[in-house]
């Protein structure tokens, strides 16, 4: 099995005996590691400027951040930690950029190389700014499709959530007495935001890399304060630019649709849920789509995503990112919930009655993702530069499942429809890429495309078959 940016496994074996293709897992590794590394890095002047057009809560604290930038450049106890935060800021603008960008290519390489290098001696004596910079690092790499080595970072992260007491909503409540001087309410605030950022990439890893959460929802307060829902629901309502990203942009935000994924990884996903009979596979599947719908409709109404699935006819004048991203990512819940289901008709044990059930549920998955890529098809080009980087992984998944679908049923009416669908996304690939010019982008960009060539391929083999018996 394999698991390619994170979407959907696809068994090679099985895809070999149904198309008589294999696909090429390698193309997709952006893991690579430089061994010449130097600390004798210059910081860039454009840092403070660049500080005063941003405004997302999980970026560093403004002001924590030029309390980092000032000893960055002078003598001071924690000099290392705080040079490397400011340089973990200035990599995060490169690589997610909100219009500014004040380091090369060439410098962003070499700003990982290092705060790679730095961060387990950082996480030694955890402060604000080895978390700050190992929280930046983890977005980086976690939209750069860096998944392993995001997974990696995501360990350390969870080492700084749980010393500073980031896991309580209330620092009062910490029982960890080594962190008393991260309790004002600024920083206490600002530690609760990174640990939102750090809880939401960790259970969309626990479903791209299936392995188990580094913050297991037992050991942290999951309550949500009313400032932080008054800002998420604001949120939908105002419409930001790129250039004044909220933090919603640049994560799955919506900490609600997160403890989902959580509940379906544990319930569906982990080791346990394998042993599951599937009775209890099906009636823990029927309890997630419920905790989604009501999840569903508890979003504002002028973002709430469908429930029924259709090709969407979007007013390009309303049309947002936003609401985009919160489609495609409740379409994704949608997809890999009721894919589960798939895994009753590898058993014997089909009791009475469940067929219906099983296959009424595969085909609610297939749908989301057929659903995905018309959205995507329909708005792509609201996608401005960095972008792009936010909505690939769906891309991927969604391609995967379908070409899935078309090896498992070729001869379905639906198997034309959807090879042409699938046909289509390496062209919504080069839309929603069109901005990007960094060699290492393209090259990126490129191998996922040859990648989603090769489903192509694969299914284009079975629906000839099929067309001509």
């Amino acid at each position: 099995m394999m698991h390619l940016y994170g979407s959907p496994a696809i068994d090679q074996e099985w895809a070999r005996f149904k198309a008589g293709e294999l696909f090429s897992a390698t193309r997709l590794c952006r893991d690579h590691f430089d061994q010449n590394l130097s600390c004798g890095v210059p910081l860039q002047p454009g840092v403070p400027t660049m500080l005063q057009d941003i405004d997302a809560t999980i970026l560093p604290d403004r002001a924590l951040v030029e309390d980092s930038y000032e000893p960055a450049g002078h003598r001071h106890p924690h000099k290392t930690n705080a040079k490397a935060c400011v340089m973990a800021l200035c990599m995060f603008a490169h690589l997610v950029p909100f219009g500014h960008r004040v380091i090369s290519t060439s410098d962003c390489r070499l700003y990982i190389a290092v705060i790679g290098h730095l961060l387990p001696s950082m996480a030694e004596v955890p402060t604000i700014d080895g978390f700050q910079t190992c929280i930046l690092l983890l977005l980086s790499q976690f939209y750069t499709g860096k998944l392993k080595s995001a997974a990696m970072t995501n360990s350390i992260a969870a080492h700084f959530v749980f010393y500073m007491g980031a896991h309580h909503e209330w620092p009062t409540q910490s029982s960890n007495q080594q962190n008393i001087e991260f309790e004002s309410d600024g920083v206490s605030t600002h530690l609760r935001n990174l640990f939102w950022v750090c809880y939401t990439v960790d259970k969309e890893l626990c479903l791209r890399i299936r392995q188990p959460s580094a913050l297991n929802d037992d050991h942290c307060d999951l309550a949500v304060s009313l400032r932080y829902l008054e800002t998420i629901s604001s949120d939908f309502t105002s419409g930001l630019s790129l250039e004044k990203l909220h933090p919603t942009f640049l994560f799955p935000i919506d900490i609600k649709l997160s403890q989902i994924k959580s509940r379906a990884y544990e319930s569906l996903y982990s080791k346990a849920a394998f042993r599951k009979s599937n009775m209890e596979l099906l009636m823990n599947i029927r309890t997630l789509d419920a905790s989604l719908e009501a999840w569903r409709i508890a979003v504002p109404e002028n973002c709430r995503p469908n429930v029924t699935f259709y090709e969407m006819n979007m007013d390009p004048v309303d049309l947002r990112i936003r609401g985009l991203l919160l489609r495609l990512d409740y379409l994704y819940c949608v997809a890999i919930i009721h894919q589960a289901s798939s895994r009753c008709l590898q058993s014997n044990m089909i009791f009475q009655g469940t067929g219906p059930a099983i296959g009424s549920s595969i085909a609610l998955a297939v749908e989301a993702s057929r659903c995905s890529l018309k959205s995507l098809r329909s708005a792509c080009h609201i996608l401005t530069k960095g972008a792009c980087w936010l909505v690939l992984f769906n891309l991927l998944a969604a391609s995967s499942l379908i070409c899935s679908n078309i090896l498992d049923n070729p001869a379905s009416p639906s198997a034309v429809d959807d090879y042409e669908l699938l046909a289509d996304v390496p062209r919504l690939i080069g839309i929603i890429s069109a901005h990007v010019s960094d060699f290492e982008e393209s090259s990126h960009r490129d191998q996922l495309e040859s990648f989603v060539k090769e489903l192509i391929d694969v299914a284009e083999s079975v629906v000839s078959i099929m067309s001509t018996t």
